[in-house]
């Protein structure tokens, strides 16, 4: 029994069209639910989702945020020695299958400085403390791991289709 969820004929992560990749075929609730690959509380109101269910969605969604590869393979070292080594097949699976879930920034995201140092005076504290040089500095080893926002209505950039394609 496979998954209840398929991306049309190719997977996202192919160079395939963003037309071509956005079709989603979803099971009903009800499969989902016979499956086991859904189960919600008896006390609340959250569900239990399957590990390898929650994954196939989200990969849907992670192929689609904007991933610059230079970049990442300049901020993230490690990644570049994972290439040489064959664990990876490209900076940007890496990202689609580890690296998001690792909490890696996919590109440079530059904050609003005085937003930032006004919304998480903490961090404006650790600045005049000297535990880092700037609300940038960080956002990039810290903050964006946190959950914080570098400006108001933060969200991850979304890839153009010409970008799927590289």
């Amino acid at each position: 029994m496979g998954l209840p969820l398929r991306s049309g004929s190719r997977s996202m992560l192919d160079k395939s069209s963003k037309a071509e990749a956005s079709e989603l075929v979803l099971a009903t609730y009800a499969a989902l639910l016979e499956r086991r690959l859904i189960v919600p509380s008896t006390s609340s109101s959250y569900f239990a989702v399957d590990q390898h269910f929650f994954f196939s969605i989200f990969a849907q969604i992670i192929a689609n945020i904007y991933f610059d590869e230079s970049w990442y393979l300049t901020k993230y070292p490690d990644i570049q020695e994972a290439l040489k080594k064959g664990v990876v097949s490209s900076a940007r699976h890496h990202y689609q299958r580890f690296g998001f879930y690792e909490h890696r920034l996919p590109y440079k995201i530059d904050i609003q400085e005085a937003w930032y140092l006004e919304t998480y005076p903490d961090v404006k504290k650790a600045i005049e403390r000297r535990d880092y040089a700037s609300g940038q500095e960080h956002f990039e080893t810290a903050g964006f791991l946190e959950g914080r926002l570098p400006y108001p209505n933060f969200a991850l950039r979304q890839a153009e289709p010409n970008d799927l394609e590289s």
